[in-house]
């Protein structure tokens, strides 16, 4: 009868011991806390400067297609439509519905972030979390592409831009090395994770720096991004068969 509670008793007990492991005290969290809201602040100050950027654009396209299709005229509609085919109109419609949809998944990811920091910021792996979540949103915006473009046209955009996309995805990858417990699991994971950021920063350099990943064969080029790809994938699975607490288990489903 009491054979079921035993075997979960240690299970449970080290997620609890775990999360403990992970708690920030004194001065520690305050250096943590305000390297994570100056990063988050210039992340979503890049975000929101290309926002406001694109917006204009969305807008313009969008009474573009309206005007076309209420007065194909062009003398009626102020815009000169009549070579354009409508197939065109149309899939540049599609495009910029799909662009407001990803926008607004990429505000949810921030917004899910930032509630998560709110309500627990005194946990670095909770932070390492949150600070993914944003990063995510950033990452898979259509924001981002605009922030290249501003880098090839102002000097302080291109030094800006690499550094968030490094950490970015220099982060997305560790969080899903370490999600949810903050443990290299197995613990030669954490080579795997040094690999991938010094992967990220070869990534963010120059093209024709001789560290770039442009100056690498391609076929080592691939071998080595699908390893970084399955690598967190496998950690995952592993801890999750292997390592994991039943609320771990649930952390796991849930993301």
């Amino acid at each position: 009868m009491h054979g079921p509670s035993r075997s979960i008793e240690p299970i449970v007990s080290r997620g609890s011991h775990s999360s403990e492991d992970t708690r920030l005290h004194g001065r520690w969290l305050l250096l943590v806390r305000t390297l994570w809201v100056v990063m988050v602040t210039l992340s979503l100050g890049l975000f929101l400067t290309a926002s406001a950027r694109y917006a204009p654009q969305l807008i313009e396209s969008e009474k573009f297609l309206h005007a076309y299709l209420l007065h194909p005229d062009p003398s009626s509609s102020g815009y000169f439509t009549s070579q354009i085919p409508l197939a065109f109109l149309f899939v540049s419609s599609l495009g910029l519905l799909i662009i407001v949809f990803t926008s607004i998944s990429s505000l949810i990811w921030i917004a899910v972030g930032l509630v998560i920091f709110w309500r627990k910021s005194d946990d670095w792996m909770t932070l390492l979390v949150a600070f993914g979540f944003i990063m995510l949103g950033v990452a898979f915006s259509p924001q981002l592409y605009i922030m290249y473009l501003l880098a090839d046209q102002h000097a302080p955009w291109r030094l800006l831009v690499p550094i968030v996309n490094l950490l970015g995805w220099g982060v997305i990858g560790v969080f899903f090395y370490l999600f949810p417990n903050g443990r290299f699991v197995p613990r030669w994971m954490g080579w795997l994770a040094l690999c991938y950021l010094a992967f990220e920063v070869s990534e963010s350099l120059p093209s024709n720096s001789p560290f770039s990943i442009e100056q690498w064969p391609p076929l080592l080029l691939a071998f080595v991004e699908l390893a970084l790809f399955i690598s967190p994938l496998f950690a995952q699975l592993y801890r999750y068969r292997h390592m994991s607490s039943l609320v771990e288990r649930q952390q796991v489903k849930w993301v």
